[in-house]
């Protein structure tokens, strides 16, 4: 693959990227704002695991909530 391909499939992976981001952000409901809540009013600890992906998912999701107080 030559760079010009390179960089083309990259604009497109990010510019479908941004589709999808879009479309997240307009499904965003009362739910999410529940559940945003319920999280922000605990005082002890909250438990995330996982396993492969999506214990690293679960790992990043601690380390944000960790850092952000």
């Amino acid at each position: 693959m030559n760079k010009s391909k390179i960089k083309k499939v990259g604009q497109e992976v990010i510019k479908l990227e941004s589709i999808a981001l879009a479309k997240l952000s307009k499904s965003l409901d009362k739910d999410f704002i529940k559940a945003v809540e319920l999280i922000s009013q605990q005082n002890g600890k909250i438990i995330i695991s996982g396993v492969g992906k999506s214990g690293n998912i679960a790992g990043k999701i601690a380390c944000l909530l960790y850092t952000s107080d």
